[in-house]
């Protein structure tokens, strides 16, 4: 698993055999001390032997993580008598992936949105001024793309056709905004500013293998004015001003995005 973590797509659960030769125990007895932001629920089922039985640790909640290192089991039997787990990291090698020491809750998708400072738009995706586009991205585990895959590209923005991107926001590039409901939105920023045709891809796979929707636009930035040049092919004059044969004015237009319909 990859960084230490265990990314599970549902509820993750820790089922403990709990047997004892004499006195039995039941649910009253078992106390688990957790490590971890995941919501938990503690459950246990008598075998066809009092005496012995199965104890289930169930971990939820989307976002939720589980420190095996902080996290035991203790239980006592009818006389009082107290045994305990110690971290359930101690069983990773033998039922968890080589390496696993914590757990992390991932049951929704990411889901990511791009918006912008500028959407005045000219015949349908011309503007005259840059724009800035902001993603926000909704992912409980972002944090932990930031910290051990800085690098994973969320947004790409390409230039006048070509193949590669000329800027991109990657994962170390956002910052967490607490929201008034007290959940964290990921967001980041990135001018457009030059004059050119623009073409914005935005997605990424989260830690859990779960791929966000997918965002893509195309634009046009152009802040230059037209430059217009005005030539003739007769520059014979009398008094400045008065010519004694026709006069063909020819118009030049020197713009990028130049559309004779308008």
């Amino acid at each position: 698993e990859p960084w230490g973590w265990i990314f599970s797509q549902e509820d993750e659960v820790v089922s403990l055999v709990v047997e004892d030769n004499l006195s039995g125990i039941s649910l009253g007895t078992l106390f688990p001390t957790l490590s971890g932001t995941a919501s938990s629920t503690l459950s246990y089922e008598e075998s066809a032997s009092p005496r012995s039985g199965v104890a289930t640790l169930t971990f939820s909640g989307d976002g939720g993580r589980v420190l095996l290192d902080g996290t035991s089991l203790a239980v006592e039997d009818a006389a009082g008598n107290r045994a305990e787990t110690g971290a359930l990291a101690a069983y990773a090698d033998s039922n968890l992936p080589e390496g696993a020491r914590s757990v992390a809750i991932d049951t929704e998708a990411p889901r990511l949105e791009v918006t912008y400072d500028n959407d005045d738009a000219r015949n349908g995706h011309y503007y005259n001024r840059a724009r800035t586009a902001t993603v926000s991205i909704d992912e409980s585990n972002f944090d932990l793309l930031m910290a051990y895959a800085p690098e994973t590209t969320v947004l790409s923005a390409f230039r006048d056709g070509s193949e590669h991107a000329s800027e991109e926001l990657a994962a170390e590039d956002f910052e967490a905004v607490t929201l008034e409901d007290g959940s964290v939105r990921y967001q980041a920023s990135l001018a457009i500013e030059d004059d050119a045709d623009w073409r914005l891809e935005s997605g990424f796979t989260d830690p859990a293998q779960r791929r966000s929707n997918e965002y893509e636009s195309a634009f046009v930035i152009d802040t230059q004015a037209p430059v217009i040049m005005v030539t003739y092919d007769n520059d014979e004059s009398a008094n400045a001003m008065y010519y004694s044969a026709p006069r063909t004015a020819t118009i030049a237009v020197s713009d990028r995005n130049f559309s004779p319909e308008l």
